[in-house]
């Protein structure tokens, strides 16, 4: 009959057995890869300065219809705020989103701040830094409303690209017609759709003729031809911005930052 050994005896009967002899590990070789957590060095940002910057729009087709621009009415040609530029590529980077894109949407919605300081046209969302800043009115009158207004509706306008984006993926609109084209609604767009803010019936959305029976955008997604179009030649037909632009964006950036931290960064945020 076997022993039966008590917990005191097995513990001095393990701790008497000889240790295994392991052998020793040489690390010194050179197949050992040694893994590096550098994370990638944001560039260095260029500032856009002071004063006005032209914007030539030499387009000659419009993307949206595929045929003549009508010069008088479509050419976005003019001297633009490099103030209100500089708040939508701070945004861009603050969220690592392309800087060409929301320039196009900025331009498109508030002619880059010239027509009124809530550059993407965001309008009723709660989900923004705006509305968790604990001392907004002094914020507000510590930057001017003016500049106040273009830099928190800059980042509201670049967030809500970014949720749009993801609710497009969601529906299974995976191209960047429809990312950009989520931003500005995926329904039917009819006549009488922004009659409370033209004041009038439209006869045609981006030199489209727009029937009576509306025209669905889910289907023939208008509003992200005109940002693409606007984009690439107009925005990016600029050499200045071209050259200020790509110092904006960092395609090997870490993971976004959370809203607390983004709290954080406002408040510390000193442009050089």
């Amino acid at each position: 009959m076997a022993t039966k050994l008590t917990p005191k005896q097995l513990k001095a009967l393990l701790k008497a057995m000889p240790k295994p002899n392991l052998g020793k590990i040489d690390v010194s070789s050179t197949e050992v890869d040694t893994p590096k957590y550098e994370l990638p060095k944001e560039p260095v940002a260029i500032p856009m300065g002071k004063g006005k910057l032209s914007l030539n729009d030499l387009r000659k087709v419009r993307a949206t219809t595929q045929k003549e621009i009508n010069p008088n009415v479509d050419l976005v040609s003019g001297q633009y705020d490099r103030n209100a530029i500089q708040q939508v590529l701070d945004a861009s980077k603050r969220y690592n989103y392309d800087p060409y894109t929301a320039l196009a949407v900025a331009l498109q919605e508030s002619k880059l701040g010239q027509s009124d300081d809530n550059l993407g046209h965001v309008l009723d969302n709660a989900n923004t830094i705006e509305s968790k800043l604990p001392n907004r009115k002094e914020a507000k009158k510590a930057l001017g409303k003016n500049e106040f207004n273009l830099k928190y509706s800059a980042d509201d306008m670049v967030r809500m690209l970014m949720e749009k984006k993801d609710i497009a993926n969601k529906l299974g609109l995976k191209d960047e017609y429809h990312h950009l084209q989520a931003y500005n609604g995926l329904g039917k767009v009819y006549p009488k759709t922004e009659n409370d803010y033209h004041g009038y019936d439209m006869a045609k959305i981006y030199g489209v003729d727009l029937p009576k029976e509306g025209i669905d955008m889910k289907e023939n997604p208008l509003y992200g031809k005109q940002i693409i179009d606007l984009r690439e030649n107009v925005i990016k037909k600029n050499p200045e911005i071209m050259e200020i632009a790509k110092t904006y964006y960092n395609p090997n950036a870490p993971v976004q930052h959370s809203k607390e931290e983004l709290m954080k960064i406002f408040k510390s945020m000193k442009r050089k």
